[in-house]
């Protein structure tokens, strides 16, 4: 139970990782979803926690107006990868 809720909220931040791609920033989910990723971290501390936290700390360099097309598409591989094993 808990895996599919914790999947809900990487959807929901593989859903603004995409709407940045076409400069769409709605700041305060930003935000929310970069205090998920970091606070995940720090209660799991596991490898994919870890990439989870990169993938916040990309947040605040999107939130900074310094994002790239490159790593924003990693960061949407990597998130749609975890989402699909977490539901399968």
């Amino acid at each position: 139970m808990l895996l599919k809720i914790l999947a809900l909220f990487d959807l929901l931040g593989l859903v603004f990782l995409v709407l940045s791609l076409f400069n769409l920033l709605f700041i305060r989910p930003f935000i929310a979803i970069l205090v998920f990723f970091i606070t995940k971290f720090i209660i799991f501390q596991d490898v994919a926690s870890f990439l989870d936290m990169l993938v916040g700390v990309y947040i605040i360099f999107i939130l900074l107006g310094l994002s790239n097309i490159v790593l924003t598409i990693l960061a949407i591989i990597y998130l749609a990868q975890k989402i699909l094993f977490s539901f399968v």
